[in-house]
């Protein structure tokens, strides 16, 4: 499967589409962060579209290209672990179930502090493209692995309705990710997560108070 700057465009299109739609039509305020996400991942597609741009008009290294890698990486690897676990927090409305999520958010902080002090000191590695894929630099497996407990174990503690279906869907598109697409995980697994969040369409609507 071969990925370039016209499939991050198209589901940075179709994921803000779908992001504002939700946040004009979502009226519990407990949901609103959740209906963000489509919205943000939008965002991150967007930049790695430009970044892609910019790799295959032999441009990269340039302003425009470091400056789109930033924005995906920040939204990868210092965003998401925290605002996953967090707008499941919000999204429950009874504050006993909500205690079930700090330890994910306490997780995603310490996650976050770890990856801004490793791109401070070390900086971003330089984006290639391998495989059709792009490269952003490796990663340890304890690491993915304690990121997917952070941000995919907040699906299956939240008590809305579909919620642990789409959990399922983002595990499974890890493990493939991890196995089929090492050498570019980090952009497979965040195009893949993008495109499953799709899915908080239907929960959203589902979860709706009647």
């Amino acid at each position: 499967m071969c990925f370039s700057a016209t499939a991050s465009y198209t589901a940075a299109l179709l994921l803000g589409s779908v992001g504002i739609f939700l946040m004009k039509k979502t009226k519990p305020p407990s949901l609103k962060w959740l209906t963000m996400i489509p919205l943000f991942f939008a965002i991150q597609q967007f930049s790695e579209g430009i970044l892609w741009t910019t790799l295959d008009y032999g441009v990269y290294p340039n302003l425009w290209g470091l400056s789109a890698q930033r924005v995906f990486l920040f939204f990868a690897y210092l965003f998401w672990p925290l605002w996953i676990p967090l707008s499941f927090m919000h999204a429950e409305t009874e504050t006993q179930k909500k205690k079930k999520f700090w330890p994910f958010l306490f997780g995603g902080f310490v996650l976050f502090l770890f990856n801004t002090i490793g791109f401070t000191q070390e900086g971003i590695t330089p984006a290639e493209i391998i495989q059709c894929s792009i490269h952003y630099g490796g990663s340890t497996l304890s690491h993915r692995i304690l990121y997917a407990l952070i941000t995919l174990t907040p699906f299956f503690l939240s008590s809305l309705r579909g919620t642990k279906l789409l959990g399922i869907a983002l595990t499974l598109s890890f493990i493939l990710s991890d196995l089929f697409y090492h050498h570019a995980f980090t952009s497979i697994w965040c195009f893949f997560a993008a495109i499953v969040c799709l899915g908080l369409f239907w929960i959203v609507k589902t979860n709706k108070p009647k």
